[in-house]
């Protein structure tokens, strides 16, 4: 792959090279820690800085050219940073699960708690279609928008059977209420 000199959204003097078999940008060793973070770059155990490009970033530097030295991204949105906020979307999804058992485990299903449940729920589903909003390939916001659709059949499903169960209770007290002892 050719050096190029490339501006990865704020920093300056990107190397393009092949880490691992895959393209990266190799952050020049005197950028700053913190901001290479959020731009979606990685510490390598060398002590390098890179950042592995996406399928678009990666277009977008094919279609600069071979001629030129110096290729711009900044009008496309870092799939690093996207990636970032549809993880912290959904961990608070996650976050909300745990509340909904901790919720189960400590105050049971009954009539308030469950409102609660509910509320996290709904809470945890929105985080989730949040998250898969901001980026679609995210894993985890999958798996969690998946998770929080299967709690919701689960509990309504449980929910169902509590009904019925109780209704089936109640019509046999009202049929048996007349037997003795």
């Amino acid at each position: 792959m050719n050096e190029k000199n490339i501006r990865y959204l704020e920093i300056k003097n990107c190397k393009l090279t092949e880490q691992y078999g895959r393209p990266a940008l190799l952050a020049p060793e005197d950028a700053d820690a913190d901001r290479l973070k959020w731009n979606g770059f990685l510490k390598m155990p060398d002590g390098k800085w890179i950042h592995f490009l996406t399928k678009s970033e990666q277009k977008e530097i094919e279609n600069a050219g071979q001629e030129q030295t110096e290729i711009v991204l900044t009008q496309i949105q870092s799939a690093a940073v996207s990636e970032k906020k549809s993880r912290i979307l959904a961990g608070g999804s996650a976050a909300l699960i745990a509340a909904i058992f901790l919720t189960i485990f400590f105050g049971g299903i009954t009539g308030g708690w469950l409102v609660l449940i509910l509320l996290f729920l709904a809470g945890a589903l929105i985080l989730s279609i949040a998250a898969l909003i901001n980026n679609r390939d995210s894993d985890f916001a999958k798996y969690m928008l998946g998770f929080s659709v299967f709690l919701v059949i689960y509990l309504l499903l449980w929910m169902f059977v509590i009904m019925t169960f109780r209704s089936a209770c109640d019509s046999c007290q009202e049929q048996c209420h007349h037997i003795p002892g």
